[in-house]
């Protein structure tokens, strides 16, 4: 069996184990790991090496209830700005032609917009819904656009022309709801002139009876045309590939389960959706073959996918996964016990977005060793996600 894994595309946005299934779960999961206790940034912040890569990391940082920030890293000098600009506390970073857009969630329900231009400063910000959970957000070339309104259970269409961002009405996914009107938009993205649709479906602390899917809308009326059922639930991550898409699913939480004794099922694994029309999803590994719940994925420079699965105590390590001789070989890195919530592959090691509560920050590790290359580079808030944009500033 090949698997499809080079020229992998990064995915378009942070998001990570507080991302990962959103409702009563996800907010859970968002306040125990961004909100327990005070979290220090470290007295003896560490500079990083030059010549990690092309282009800029942005890098979104957050303090539960507080506020979040992000910082820039050029990745060809090393250089780190902490603090370029202000975000809400809960928010995902998705690519802008102008720079990015920030979904701003649990409370503030906008899009915002930040130009790279003005040092990344926000040139307009528009409104949702209260309670939408802005999830992903999809924009075309002539400007037509639509936002995955998680809490809404609804795509959120608009058009955008220059700063002036206008709403049309939204369209429910109520007719391909479960039988407790459980249909809820997560992530986007455009394949041979459809959107395609990660749908959760989730029920209280755990999964619905019926499955998650894929859906394949026609663009941009954005009606039904496929329905591809997945073989789990709690879709977490993508990464996108020339070939296809890489469908992390995180199952019902293990740390949930086992905090309300309840039994720990087998309902998450990384799965693999081929780009050739009509293909249906396929597991590629469980979550027994990963021993954990899936987290997050990434791409892997020498080809395959990092991965951060975590345990009952959500205790993280980071594994490698790959094709060897037709057959998909998951190995376990050094890299134990850190609260990585994101990770990027320079080549040099792996960058690693680290919550520790003693010294939160940018780490560089060796995916060889574990042994730390380089850091913790302190951010003013602990690191939650990075998105690679071309560059950290643009001139006018």
């Amino acid at each position: 069996m090949q698997l499809p894994l080079a020229d992998l595309i990064r995915p378009r946005f942070g998001k990570r184990y507080t991302r990962a299934g959103a409702g009563v779960a996800g907010s859970i999961l968002l306040a125990l790991a961004i909100g327990c206790g005070e979290v220090m940034t470290g007295q003896d912040s560490a500079a990083l090496p030059p010549e990690l890569g092309r282009g800029c990391l942005l890098v979104q940082s957050a303090e539960f209830g507080v506020e979040g920030a992000i910082a820039t890293i050029d990745l060809a000098r090393g250089e780190v700005q902490a603090s370029v600009t202000s975000t809400f506390h809960d928010a995902t970073l998705h690519p802008w032609e102008r720079g990015v857009f920030v979904l701003n969630r649990l409370g503030r329900d906008s899009i915002q917009a930040l130009d790279a231009s003005t040092g990344w400063r926000t040139v307009f910000e528009a409104t949702l819904p209260e309670r939408t959970n802005p999830w992903d957000v999809y924009l075309d070339a002539e400007g037509r656009g639509v936002i995955a309104g998680y809490g809404s259970g609804a795509l959120h269409p608009f058009e955008l022309a220059g700063d002036t961002l206008t709403w049309s009405p939204p369209m429910s996914l109520g007719e391909v709801a479960d039988a407790d009107g459980n249909a809820e938009p997560a992530f986007l993205w455009r394949q041979e002139g459809a959107l395609f649709v990660v749908v959760q479906r989730l029920r209280a602390f755990g999964c619905s009876e019926r499955a998650p899917a894929v859906l394949e809308l026609a663009w941009p009326s954005l009606s039904v045309i496929a329905e591809r059922a997945l073989p789990g639930c709690n879709p977490s991550d993508v990464v996108h590939t020339e070939d296809g898409t890489w469908i992390a699913l995180s199952g019902a939480f293990r740390s949930l389960a086992d905090t309300f004794g309840e039994p720990i099922t087998d309902d998450g694994g990384l799965v693999w959706l081929s780009a050739t029309p009509g293909a249906s999803p396929r597991l590629v590994a469980n979550e027994t073959r990963l021993d954990g719940d899936l987290v997050s994925i990434s791409p892997a420079q020498g080809g395959g996918l990092w991965a951060t699965v975590a345990d009952e105590q959500n205790a993280m390590r980071i594994v490698h996964v790959r094709e060897q001789q037709g057959q998909v070989v998951v190995t376990d890195t050094p890299i134990v016990g850190r609260t990585a919530f994101d990770l990027w592959d320079t080549g040099e090691g792996l960058l690693i977005a680290d919550r520790d509560p003693v010294r939160a920050g940018i780490r560089l590790l060796s995916p060889d060793t574990g042994a730390s290359i380089a850091g913790p580079v302190a951010l003013p808030l602990p690191p939650v996600s990075m998105l690679q944009v071309p560059a950290c500033a643009v001139a006018r």
